[in-house]
């Protein structure tokens, strides 16, 4: 994980309840978020104002993901004070407003709906702007796009960045023009955007993870907000992962956390702890606990509900999941054991991990 990384999933999916703090509600389609449902119509302006500073926007409906104030501000590797003053993510058209930024971190939308989607990001940062404003800044790219991938970087005030972000939808496909009209040697307030045009057969499950952060990536295309004046720069890259029908999306698995050997006594009448494990491209804890089975009986969740924490102490959210032994189907010999399950999305999921049986006797 990035150490900067904070992972929450906006997933796009029906209504559901869950036995969670988490409030569910529909943005549309087959695709669903984590959100605090506040439902506002927007004619004009929308205001998220900083002095006389604010965002124009075109008429239309807005979700609100969470409850967050878009300026967040935290001190970086640099030691540089990063805000996050706009963020705004584009499903198919529909623009919401991402609350998994604090001020970085990860977006993950997933879509299971058959036909043309548009999947984009738009973000507007600033780097130390109480010492140094906000307009000494500048953009690059790195590394050549995929195909399906289009990005933008521009001043957010005078391009038209937001507005070719907008503008992007299932329909037209992206906007965004491909350019960078903030490059070195033209500082200016500087903006970026990411997006994804691609298509979806009867089945198929597209998961899109953007990450900001200030880890320079290894490789690969990626975008980079840079303040010369503090040395500090916010790097954007961003992933599409389409499964095929009936293919599990393989996920990372813990048993008995903590534990190396993994030794599982099957004379016991205990349970067996299993975690699943949050890494740079899934949430664990989109996983509906109810759907998980473990083992080659199958065996069920043994409270009937999961528990949410950092099992392996990386500052994000893991799911831990406990399971009876002996209805786990475990037998002598046995050198692994497996859980599948499906996310509240409807994206079957599936992990493994060794094992030492003992008890054999």
């Amino acid at each position: 994980m990035y150490p900067d990384a904070g992972v929450i999933t906006e997933k796009y999916l029906g209504s559901k309840d869950v036995a969670t703090p988490i409030l569910w509600g529909e943005v549309g389609g087959n695709a669903d978020c984590l959100i605090l449902k506040a439902e506002l119509p927007v004619e004009g302006w929308l205001g998220f104002f900083n002095g006389e500073r604010r965002v124009k926007m075109k008429r239309f409906k807005i979700i609100l993901l969470a409850l967050v104030f878009l300026w967040f501000g935290i001190s970086g590797a640099s030691g540089a004070v990063i805000n996050l003053f706009d963020a705004f993510l584009n499903v198919d058209g529909t623009i919401s407003i991402p609350g998994s930024l604090a001020p970085l971190g990860i977006v993950q939308v997933t879509i299971n709906d058959p036909g043309n989607h548009f999947v984009g990001l738009f973000v507007d940062y600033e780097i130390d702007e109480a010492t140094n404003t906000f307009f000494n800044e500048h953009g690059a790219l790195s590394g050549g796009p995929n195909f399906q991938q289009s990005w933008e970087i521009d001043d957010p005030w005078n391009g038209d960045i937001y507005w070719n972000f907008e503008d992007s939808d299932d329909v037209v496909g992206s906007q965004l023009d491909n350019f960078n009209a903030v490059p070195a040697g033209m500082e200016n307030d500087v903006s970026m955007a990411l997006g994804w045009d691609f298509v979806l057969a009867l089945g198929d499950t597209a998961t899109v993870n953007f990450l900001l952060s200030q880890m320079m990536p290894a490789s690969g295309f990626y975008l980079s907000h840079t303040d010369p004046d503090s040395d500090a720069t916010i790097y954007l890259t961003s992933t599409l992962d389409i499964t095929p029908s009936g293919v599990p999306v393989p996920i990372d698995i813990d048993i008995k956390p903590g534990s190396n050997r993994n030794s599982i006594n099957l004379k016991s009448k205990g349970k067996i702890p299993v975690a699943i494990i949050t890494t740079d491209t899934f949430d664990a804890t989109t996983v509906d606990p109810l759907s998980v089975e473990f083992g080659p009986n199958g065996a069920t969740e043994s409270h009937g509900r999961g528990h949410i924490e950092d099992v392996d102490g990386d500052g994000d959210l893991d799911l831990l999941l406990h399971f009876k032994t002996r209805e786990t189907g475990i037998q002598c010999g046995d050198t692994s054991a497996s859980l599948t399950g499906t996310t509240f999305g409807g994206v079957t999921v599936e992990g493994s991990d060794s094992i030492k049986t003992k008890g054999c006797k």
